[in-house]
């Protein structure tokens, strides 16, 4: 067996291809780093003229001229009273007269959430424009207080859904953000400056966002394929089937090698980035708080339809754990079932086709099908978007993406193995 393997190796390393996509996931993982340190140098001047829109538009709506004349507030156009800038003491300094309001026909109450999303959002503004005005903590507790205004603002038809859902706003996510906050509080927890800072904790969490567990099984996929079909294409395989070593055995070797050849390409790759971006930017924290599904939802064996947006706030360590649990089934599976689709279509392009098609189509799937569609329970590659899944934001469930997986790459790895020893390599069936 072992024999087999290193022959595998040799032929492995010495194919072009697999170069080309070892050199392409690097250049993808680079790119990952890039994109989000961007991000992150860009986070604090986007924070800081998103709070001063929302300020603005909160303002703007304060502006009827009545009700700023009875208040005492001076320089509004009235042909354009979105224009005025409340200063903060103004706004601190403001009374609200119910009699008044109820001449207007205004609500007192979305007029006190104006006030307070004015006055939260203008002092953000200040933050994220100067960083030391004020501590961490005080900051927390501002972005709770404006949070917990536009939950009540959802609650009671003051804000659209879709400008919340534009902001990125929605009450199950400032939900989330509110338990994120006051564990740091209550832990004594700093908290990052941005959700894309650089560090090597930071980097082995963008692995597991996005699409990006997506991208990288596919490429895996691509340097599973000629494990078998190697043979095939260079009319090679009957000298190489023919040799004093049975049918399973060579069966095995091959599986067996593609596991070991691209986890461990895939594990070094990924040690290699965590090891230089923590000599560079530091290696993060543990202890760093993450939002995930509750751990009823994680282990339920029936839908989740009804359960999205319930959480539990653990570590960053704990999150990771289960991550990259979920990322290596994932990852076998990929490899069983490439390995299995090219033994029984007998050609590299056609193999290719298929693969890049499935992987296609499941994004396709993410793309269109609402959160709490069934088919993401039961359709196996639906379970790559890990982040998704251990957050519990789309119906699924953390056991039976591990378990469908497992099922997935045992039924592979039967019929492919069956197909393979019964084959006759000259051209009849055995």
């Amino acid at each position: 067996m072992i024999k087999l393997i290193l022959s595998e190796w040799t032929k492995f390393r010495g194919n072009n291809k697999n170069k080309i996509i070892v050199a392409i996931i690097i250049a993808y993982l680079l790119g990952l780093v890039i994109y989000n340190g961007n991000l992150h140098d860009s986070y604090m001047y986007d924070k800081e003229r998103d709070m001063g829109d929302q300020a603005r538009e909160a303002t703007g709506r304060l502006q009827v001229l009545d009700m700023l004349e009875e208040m005492g507030l001076e320089g509004v156009d009235p042909e354009n009273p979105g224009s005025v800038e409340i200063e903060q003491d103004e706004l601190e300094s403001i009374e609200v007269d119910s009699e008044e309001l109820d001449l207007l026909e205004i609500d007192l109450e979305e007029v006190e959430f104006l006030i307070t999303e004015a006055s939260t959002s203008t002092q953000l503004e200040s933050y994220y424009r100067s960083p030391g005005v004020m501590s961490w903590q005080r900051v927390l507790e501002i972005q709770n207080q404006k949070y917990h205004n536009l939950i009540f603002a959802a609650e009671n038809n003051y804000m659209d859904n879709d400008v919340l859902r534009y902001r990125n706003q929605l009450p199950e996510q400032l939900k989330e953000n509110i338990a994120i906050n006051e564990y740091m509080l209550e832990n004594n927890i700093e908290p990052q400056q941005s959700p894309y800072q650089v560090n090597g904790f930071q980097f082995l969490l963008f692995i597991l966002r996005g699409y990006t567990p997506l991208i990288l099984l596919a490429l895996i996929a691509i340097l599973a394929v000629d494990i078998y079909l190697g043979e095939i294409e260079e009319g090679s395989y009957k000298t190489y089937f023919t040799q004093p070593f049975s049918r399973a055995k060579i069966y095995w070797s091959k599986l067996i090698s593609i596991m070991i050849f691209t986890t461990a390409i895939l594990g070094v790759l990924i040690l290699t980035f965590f090891i230089v971006i923590t000599a560079i930017y530091g290696i993060g924290d543990l202890d760093y708080p993450q939002a995930i599904a509750t751990s009823e939802m994680l282990t339920s064996l029936s839908s989740n339809g009804e359960r999205l947006g319930q959480y539990q706030i653990v570590s960053t360590g704990r999150y990771l754990a289960l991550g990259y649990s979920l990322f290596v089934v994932m990852l076998i599976m990929t490899i069983a079932s490439t390995k299995a689709i090219s033994i029984f279509i007998n050609s590299t392009s056609s193999t290719l086709g298929l693969v890049t098609g499935v992987f296609m189509l499941n994004f396709v799937f993410d793309s269109t099908l609402s959160n709490a569609s069934i088919f993401r329970f039961i359709q196996p590659l639906a379970y790559s978007n890990i982040d998704l899944v251990i957050r519990g934001q789309v119906n699924a469930s953390y056991v039976v993406g591990i378990l469908l997986a497992l099922t997935v790459t045992i039924v592979m790895i039967i019929l492919s193995a069956i197909k393979l020893i019964k084959s006759d390599l000259l051209g009849s069936e055995g």
